[in-house]
């Protein structure tokens, strides 16, 4: 019976999906018996090979005239990783883990994290161009998805890690009782820090071990509180302000998801459009026009200068990388958190977004009568983002050489003057706490106000742009039949 290529692929599919399951199920079994100790995401990794020969061998049907011996090549390799895969990771099962093993195993979970993405873009940018339309909106809306439940699991467990402080009560009990509500990853997460905490580990240094349980703000938040003394105000604190994050949000009605989506679809779809009418259209057109004497009109020559100046030279590799890395930064942001980024090159410029969380920390050391040195050494080294590490390294450098705080903080561009001015007069009366809070909150309200200011300009800006891109365009294609009937008649 001949099978075409097609008919191949789905019959494969058929059988690697629950094949995949069954690797899962076994990985799921290997990582129980490790008690969640090192975090390999063993699972992960064999179900991203299931799906990347999924998606592999579809692309390569797709694109090469691949023979039924390729395909079944192909589907062997697959079960040939996970066998192989498997079979190393009994010794893991049947004896002590050592450092060297728990290496391996953060190397493959790095292997499978390097893989997703290059299946990712394998995936987005290589096969057919209307698969692209289809799996950016998805993409963007599944990061969005994901952000939004790892937002609510962090809130869950820093309530939880707050009020078992306040409570006095058991805090890895706790954790056992709350794991059954969160998401997979989040369950061993949480098993891994009851697991530190059950052998003495402090609070803190739990939460460091273990990346992604905690927001790096709340986390930075918390140290500074195990540091200055205050470790059961600092953990409230930080998930009040966990809760609190959405007020740098607008309030409008705006949808960053769809936001992104029309950004980045629209200019897609319309450079499919374009292309396809120049391929096809205008060289019927110049043909027509040369038939009959005449010259294209100035709309379309226009049309087709740009065109081609867009595609030819370093200009289409430049709009491509481009493209490619607005796509990148939404897909990460989206599923990191913009505010979770290190941003290399224009940290500096956007670094005044974390003032008020700095000055939120201080106000608690204040709040506990302690002194600043252990808090602004802190903040210099174990901060998120390296502009800020640049800056309060400096200002620690000014407040070693016996500077006031307030000044050395004005003078590397974190706080203003009359901000230093205020800060400086509460602390001579005796209310700083209350003043870094004031300042806290009055700067996250400027930053929404302009935020949201800035998006109502933006939005009309953006949908202005693209209607007098896709008017160019229409003008382009309609004019030549106005032209020629109107030169016929």
């Amino acid at each position: 019976m001949n099978i075409d290529h097609t008919e191949l692929v789905y019959l494969l599919l058929v059988l690697m999906i629950p094949l995949g399951a069954a690797l899962r199920h076994l990985a799921l079994r290997v990582e129980n018996s490790l008690r969640m100790e090192q975090n390999s995401g063993l699972s992960r990794w064999l179900f991203a090979i299931a799906i990347g020969f999924i998606l592999g061998g579809s692309v390569l049907v797709k694109l090469t005239s691949l023979t039924h011996n390729g395909v079944l090549f192909l589907f062997l390799v697959y079960i040939g990783v996970g066998v192989i895969f498997l079979l190393s990771s009994r010794a893991v099962v049947w004896k002590e883990i050592s450092e060297r093993e728990r290496r391996v195993l953060r190397s493959a979970s790095m292997i499978r994290r390097v893989g997703n993405a290059m299946l990712a873009a394998i995936f987005v940018f290589i096969p057919w161009g209307f698969g692209i339309v289809v799996c950016l909106p998805l993409l963007i809306g599944c990061a969005y998805a994901r952000r939004a439940r790892t937002w609510m699991d962090q809130g869950a467990i820093l309530w939880t890690i707050a009020i078992s402080m306040k409570s006095g009560s058991d805090l890895v009990t706790e954790l056992d009782l709350i794991s059954g509500t969160l998401s997979r990853r989040f369950r061993r997460r949480v098993d891994r820090l009851a697991f530190l905490l059950s052998h003495g580990m402090p609070l803190s240094s739990s939460l460091s071990c273990v990346p992604g349980i905690v927001p790096n703000s709340a986390l930075l938040t918390i140290r500074a509180g195990d540091t200055s003394g205050y470790l059961q105000q600092a953990v409230v604190d930080a998930a009040t302000h966990h809760g609190h994050q959405h007020r740098l949000r607008p309030m409008s009605g705006f949808s960053p998801t769809m936001a992104t989506m029309y950004v980045m679809c629209v200019p897609l779809i319309g450079s499919f459009i374009v292309f396809g009418l120049m391929k096809w259209i205008i060289p019927k057109f110049k043909e027509i026009f040369e038939g009959f004497d005449r010259e294209l009109p100035l709309q379309t020559v226009s049309l087709i200068e740009t065109a081609d100046f867009l595609t030819s030279g370093p200009w289409a590799l430049l709009l491509f990388l481009t493209y490619l890395g607005l796509n990148i930064l939404a897909i990460i942001g989206f599923m990191k958190g913009f505010r979770e980024i290190d941003y290399p090159l224009v940290g500096r410029f956007v670094r005044r977004l974390d003032v008020p969380e700095l000055l939120r920390i201080l106000s608690s050391t204040a709040d506990a009568k302690r002194p600043f040195e252990e808090t602004v050494h802190l903040m210099s080294f174990a901060h998120r983002r390296s502009a800020i590490k640049d800056a309060m390294q400096k200002v620690e450098q000014h407040f070693k050489q016996g500077d006031d705080l307030w000044n050395a903080m004005q003078t590397t561009g974190l706080i203003t003057r009359p901000e230093s001015a205020l800060l400086k007069s509460a602390q001579d009366a005796g209310n700083l706490p209350w003043a870094l809070n004031q300042v806290a909150d009055s700067l996250e309200r400027r930053f929404a106000f302009r935020w949201m200011a800035t998006l109502e300009f933006l939005q009309p800006a953006v949908v202005l742009f693209m209607g007098f891109v896709t008017l160019f365009i229409c003008l382009g294609m309609f004019m030549p039949l106005i032209k020629l009937l109107n030169d016929l008649s």
